[in-house]
């Protein structure tokens, strides 16, 4: 009976973005700042807020949970380290998780970032996927000589489009992926 698929829609019920930040250059102390990039995140990718927790530790560091409608988002930081830890789940395959992560990205200001997209609740297993900076922000990477190329300098059809769908996010200092590497 263990081994018998009730339901063997392809499709998932729903995705989880796995997100890593290396040397913020802000925020990750303040409390304030994590509960506004949480429901700034939560709006923009169309979540319904439940209940959101903020907790200070002493002597450093906020974690701060968002239970949604959709699931959950959760953002952990180590200001002794420069780094956060966050994660974002939501039912379905209605919202775009990709959003959360450019809301993050613009508080705490990271210089690295390596981001994971799992697919959960497929009949199989789940997916799991290791994002390229060109899945995660309007800058595209350039394996030939490991930098990033401002929006700018993109083809002009697919600048346009992306500004549009991801304003607001920082066009300077954008974060390299952990390790190098798409």
């Amino acid at each position: 009976m263990a081994d018998q698929v009730i339901d063997s829609n392809p499709q998932p019920l729903g995705r989880h973005l796995l997100i890593e930040f290396w040397n913020c250059r802000r925020g990750l102390d303040d409390a304030g700042i994590v509960r506004q990039a949480i429901l700034e995140a939560t709006a923009r990718i169309h979540a319904t807020v439940l209940h959101l927790h903020v907790h200070e530790f002493s002597p450093q560091g906020v974690t701060g949970v968002a239970t949604l409608s959709e699931s959950h988002l959760s953002v952990h930081t180590w200001p002794e380290r420069e780094y956060l830890a966050a994660d974002v789940f939501t039912c379905g395959e209605t919202t775009n998780l990709v959003d959360a992560f450019d809301i993050l990205a613009k508080h705490f200001e990271p210089s690295e970032v390596e981001v994971f997209e799992m697919r959960r609740g497929l009949a199989k297993g789940s997916d799991i996927r290791r994002l390229s900076l060109e899945d995660l922000i309007p800058f595209e990477h350039s394996p030939a000589d490991n930098r990033s190329v401002p929006l700018e300098n993109r083809s002009p059809d697919r600048a346009r489009n992306t500004h549009q769908e991801r304003a607001g996010v920082r066009k300077s200092n954008p974060p390299t992926l952990k390790g190098g590497g798409q």
